[in-house]
């Protein structure tokens, strides 16, 4: 709670947590429209199925490609990225969002924390890219991406990154066959590489 408290005091009013990330804050006024928050867009394009944790608690789960649509298989992916039946019991991160949009899904974070993106390919047919952009409305403030990856199925990925995104690229884990042993490093390169609109 010091630290919050202590990094909210020391941000100016444009930067400061918005609710609900911050209870403390007022959630309106209602008269108008409330300032609109920075926020960290990850993008997934390709047949994948990610769990994302916050270091403020919380777990968010998505996919891209087809729907996962039964707690059994998001119970078989959620195992393969090492989390089994916590999917279950865990708390949804705080100011997180998941939107299906097919082919290519996306988070939205709006709360100041440090995030752990695992994702596993689940079909290996066709190439997967992930993007990472923070922006306020349309504004982008910084972008990075994935060229396309070739990947087999049940490869697992690790994508650590802070919101707002740093200067410094994020590096991508890369386990080419799921034994819990990371493969590859690849830092992501600048720019959302068209999968951001």
């Amino acid at each position: 709670m010091t630290l919050l408290a202590t990094t909210t005091g020391a941000a100016s009013a444009r930067d400061a947590e918005p609710y609900p990330c911050d209870l403390s804050q007022p959630s309106g006024p209602y008269g108008q429209p409330p300032p609109l928050a920075a926020q960290t867009h990850f993008v997934m394009d390709g047949d994948l199925y990610a769990i994302i944790s916050s270091s403020k608690g919380g777990l968010i789960g998505g996919w891209s490609g087809p729907a996962v649509l039964t707690p059994n298989e998001a119970f078989r992916w959620a195992k393969a990225l090492g989390y089994g039946t916590r999917i279950f019991s865990a708390h949804e991160i705080v100011g997180a969002t998941f939107a299906d949009s097919g082919s290519r899904s996306s988070f939205s974070f709006q709360c100041r924390a440090s995030y752990r993106a695992r994702l596993v390919v689940r079909g290996g047919r066709s190439p997967v890219r992930l993007a990472l952009a923070n922006q306020r409305g349309s504004t982008r403030i910084r972008a990075f991406h994935t060229q396309p990856l070739r990947l087999g199925s049940r490869a697992v990925l690790e994508l650590r990154f802070d919101h707002p995104l740093s200067r410094r690229a994020p590096a991508l884990l890369i386990d080419r066959n799921g034994d819990a042993t990371w493969d590859r490093r690849l830092a992501l390169q600048r720019g959302d590489g068209g999968l951001i609109p």
